[in-house]
């Protein structure tokens, strides 16, 4: 999307949303790269879940064009 159309022009509230979910997902992803993954799994857990309520498990299209729409109203 970003190639296509750029940097999203999105208010503090949606750039603050955008990377709190590029934050998770890099911590979740880090755990798959790591030997103790099995200790992880409530820390994955947590991780997952404040993923999925961020992102309403909406399909990154879907949520980009909502973070623009969410931002253009203010």
């Amino acid at each position: 999307m970003v190639k296509n159309f750029g940097a999203p022009k999105l208010n503090t509230e949606q750039f603050q949303r955008m990377m709190n979910i590029i934050h998770i997902e890099s911590l979740i992803s880090g755990l798959f790269h790591k030997d103790e993954y099995k200790d992880k799994f409530e820390f994955r857990y947590r991780q997952s879940k404040s993923l999925n309520e961020l992102t309403g498990r909406k399909t990154p299209e879907v949520l980009y064009k909502e973070m623009i729409r969410l931002s253009s109203q203010q």
